[in-house]
């Protein structure tokens, strides 16, 4: 379709058109370029506030060979009480990533599998490189967000939808960071698998398709590991996080050859680590923006699991919790989870003697209240503690 220079004449065309959209906003496309409908109540603000930099950013990374589609022109209009954000923007390259996930048809998933199974490694390395890029800029890799062209020579993954127009991009130094990526991007893997609410799979082929996940999750992990500088400063840490099962298949597949118990440079990046998490909860509170029992019920656990210490304190030579004391259908789950809550409640306590030692001589409000917080707190853990040895 001949490209056309004005927006408003997309917008005119669209009114009389389907919604092409694979989720989420509605889309209108013309050939090479898609017109994208973001809606907004106009009582709730702008839809899409930051839209016009979201542009800039998007076209700036897409200069640099990111794979991000350009965008082309954004108009802003009221209809009725809603608040539209008209954006045009070239389309991506292939199919929408949803055409490879949840089949109904058991059989054709495995084919689609297979096929990504067989893309080129390139193609693989180019999207964690591009998922690098935008790290900052708001994505979500869900299907709907992601399209593959399967072109071998040309073809890869592009990244749309983007939500922030930060340029920033992921920080190859920080353990953070990486771990977040190896979330990010084994998606790929996990998106494509048989789903466990599809009730017509055979048993067999639940098990191939598992197979086709842990081989894809292993080429994923071996593209990060190429295309990240430094990553094997990372490396142990990123595979202690894994689960159980990939973890053993890495191992049989030559991924994974070593002792992943904690060696005596990791006990003082693990306690370097703690620290971290205990003096960044201090300043959450300090500043206000954190209450007390928000680090108590949750930051405190997010923070331990951001930094892969969780899973590494299962290979921790303090954590006295036995595997060989859980039994029963969970007990992996069970032992695990006892793990994870010792070190959590480790580290509150360490949380508790920090708070109470800043806020002695402070006059931040802050720390007051959170150290008020904080003994009521212990005062209604000690009342249940007499309460329960009296039933």
């Amino acid at each position: 379709m001949e490209r056309i220079d004005n927006i408003d004449t997309y917008i005119e065309k669209s009114r009389l058109m389907e919604n092409t959209s694979a989720g989420g906003s509605e889309a209108y496309h013309f050939g090479d370029v898609v017109l994208v409908k973001y809606i907004m109540s106009a009582k709730y603000g702008r839809a899409r506030e930051d839209e016009e930099k979201v542009k800039e950013s998007a076209n700036k990374k897409n200069s640099m060979g990111v794979r991000t589609p350009k965008h082309l022109m954004i108009k802003r209009v009221r209809e009725d009480d809603l608040d539209v954000c008209y954006v045009l923007q070239e389309c991506a390259k292939g199919r929408n990533f949803r055409f490879y996930c949840d089949n109904s048809d058991s059989e054709l998933q495995l084919l689609m599998q297979a096929r990504l199974l067989n893309a080129p490694q390139q193609h693989c390395e180019k999207f964690i490189q591009d998922v690098c890029a935008l790290f900052h800029s708001g994505i979500e890799l869900k299907p709907k967000n992601i399209y593959y062209d399967e072109d071998r020579e040309n073809g890869g993954f592009t990244i749309i939808d983007l939500l922030d127009a930060s340029e920033e991009e992921l920080d190859a130094n920080s353990l953070k960071d990486v771990y977040e990526l190896q979330n990010m991007v084994q998606s790929i893997a996990n998106f494509t698998t048989i789903s466990s609410y599809n009730k017509t799979a055979l048993e067999v082929e639940r098990q191939i398709s598992k197979k086709y996940q842990l081989r894809m999750k292993q080429r994923i992990f071996e593209s990060m590991e190429k295309v990240l500088p430094g990553f094997e400063k990372h490396k142990r840490w990123l595979l202690r996080s894994l689960d159980d099962t990939t973890r053993e298949f890495f191992k049989e597949n030559g991924l994974l050859c070593e002792d992943l118990s904690l060696n005596e440079e990791e006990y003082q990046q693990f306690d370097s680590m703690v620290k971290k998490i205990v003096d960044d909860s201090i300043q959450k509170v300090e500043s206000g923006r954190y209450q007390f029992w928000q680090i108590d019920a949750n930051e405190i656990r997010i923070d331990l699991d951001c930094w892969c210490l969780q899973k590494s304190y299962l290979y921790h030579r303090e954590n006295k919790i036995k595997r060989a004391d859980f039994t029963g259908e969970y007990a992996d789950y069970d032992y695990c989870r006892a793990s994870e809550n010792a070190l959590e409640d480790k580290v509150k306590k360490s949380f508790f003697e920090k708070l109470m030692e800043v806020s002695e001589n402070s006059t931040n409000e802050n720390l007051l209240q959170a150290r008020a917080d904080l003994i009521e707190y212990q005062q209604e853990q000690q009342r249940r503690k007499e309460k329960r040895k009296t039933i």
